[in-house]
């Protein structure tokens, strides 16, 4: 099941066209690509348990 949810932002001005840019295409700085390594690294070591 699919449920809508508002994320409550009201955006004006240039934040609208930054904002839908960001959407197609998003950044990742240094700190995300860090956090995401460590992610996986600790996926293979089997860090992380299923339920």
């Amino acid at each position: 099941m699919v449920k809508e949810f508002e994320l409550g932002l009201t955006l004006e001005g240039d934040q609208i066209q930054r904002f839908e840019e960001y959407i197609r295409n998003p950044t990742c700085t240094d700190l995300g690509i860090e956090i995401v390594r460590k992610a996986v690294l600790d996926a293979r070591a089997g860090k992380f348990q299923r339920r």
